[in-house]
């Protein structure tokens, strides 16, 4: 499993599946078509669960619920092929930065210290506006009246540090589902 990663940009994670496939497919024997069909399937489990795995990652750096991260995180899945059996897995995780008031209701009154999402709360800043998406958040750059700036949450960071992380998991995690998947061939696949 290779993880590379440009500041402020995407964050792709890239896992071959092929050295752990022949080391538990060779426990199984002769079935190509049932386990290319496993091997598919588990792939596409440990890619759900890598999504999964991201979105709680945002979610707890920021203390808002994934649910919002998830309309806000972009996620792209590539199963790779030799011919037609699947090999291995690319995830690409896009983690642009996220304006704060598309992230849960907002609330705010002049008494309060600052505007608040979620359990997060942002110091010094005012809800503005009843736009499409919810009224923004807004702060002062410095000290004078203008200018103005929105609130955002930068997920990148905690993301990458999360999936970092995982590399092992990920693979033991994969090793698994592939199990799994082949003990389903097996057993019900084949025999019909």
């Amino acid at each position: 499993m290779a993880l590379t990663a440009r500041p402020g940009a995407a964050i792709a994670i890239t896992v071959d599946a092929k050295a752990g496939f022949d080391r538990v497919a060779a426990s199984f024997g002769r079935m190509p078509q049932a386990s290319e069909r496993a091997m598919g399937r588990a792939l596409r489990k440990l890619s759900i669960w890598l999504k999964r795995r991201a979105l709680q990652a945002a979610s707890q750096a920021a203390q808002i619920p994934a649910k919002f991260f998830e309309r806000s995180v972009r996620y792209h899945v590539e199963i790779e092929k030799e011919g037609s059996t699947p090999v291995g897995l690319s995830v690409w995780i896009g983690t642009n930065p996220v304006k704060a008031h598309r992230l849960g209701a907002v609330r705010w009154s002049r008494r309060m210290q600052g505007a608040r999402v979620g359990r997060k709360s942002y110091p010094g800043s005012w809800s503005w506006g009843r736009g499409k998406t919810g009224p923004a958040i807004m702060f002062r750059h410095g000290s004078s009246r203008l200018p103005l700036g929105v609130e955002t949450e930068k997920p990148h960071e905690p993301v990458l540090a999360r999936l970092s992380g995982l590399q092992d998991e990920a693979g033991a995690r994969f090793e698994r589902l592939l199990v799994q998947e082949l003990n389903y061939a097996l057993n019900h696949e084949v025999s019909r």
